[in-house]
């Protein structure tokens, strides 16, 4: 079988990886390892890395379960790309379009937000649990609103309004100014994605 252009996008990252240091990224992060794994955690959620092969898993009730192409991109790229040079967050918040080197904003949070803010609509109290479960502390603004621990150490500001009259409901996410020390633009809409994914998989379990 023909592999995907994700598959070989995956294929790529996890060769990538191995050719860093990874003790470098196990002190900059302060990542939990062993001899066979690393073990970054990504929205609650334990991952290992194998550091032979770079395959990402993680555990659930039914077993070892691969990673998808979001998480895949998102833990490599947070784990390698500002190599050996000092990251912070700067405390600050911004939006994605005011972030420095956006491209193409606009059509990719249509295409990660498309449908949510209608499926989360007249749901906010299973949508403020699902964050509260993820680490979420609650935030100022919006009918539901958190800022969430996407890694350990690096939070996204979620905001949700429901709709009123001809307004529709609506998202808006907002990243640490410093965020593209961290990561390429890109990767934060993979986490972007991962998230609004998780959430609504979240809401569904707690309404059923």
């Amino acid at each position: 079988m023909r592999k995907s252009n994700y598959d070989m996008m995956a294929e790529q990252v996890r060769e990538l990886f191995l050719q860093y240091d990874q003790q470098v990224m196990i002190d900059k992060f302060n990542l939990k390892y062993d001899e066979e794994y690393l073990y970054p955690m990504l929205l609650r959620t334990e991952y290992r890395i194998n550091r032979l092969n770079g395959k990402v898993t993680y555990l659930t009730e039914t077993g070892e379960q691969l990673a998808g192409y979001n998480e895949v991109m998102s833990i490599f790229d947070m784990l390698c790309y500002s190599g050996d040079r000092p990251v912070s967050l700067s405390g600050c918040w911004e939006s994605m379009g005011n972030l420095s080197g956006m491209k193409g904003g606009t059509h990719k949070e249509g295409g990660v937000l498309s449908g949510a803010a209608d499926y989360f609509s007249g749901k906010t109290e299973q949508l403020a649990a699902a964050c509260a479960a993820l680490g979420g502390k609650t935030g100022s603004k919006g009918d539901v609103s958190f800022i969430i621990p996407v890694f350990d150490f690096f939070p996204v500001y979620f905001q949700f309004w429901e709709g009123e009259d001809e307004f529709p409901a609506q998202i808006s996410f907002f990243m640490d100014r410093n965020a593209l020390q961290f990561v390429h633009y890109e990767t934060l809409w993979f986490m972007l994605s991962f998230l609004v994914e998780r959430l609504k998989r979240d809401v569904a379990r707690l309404l059923s």
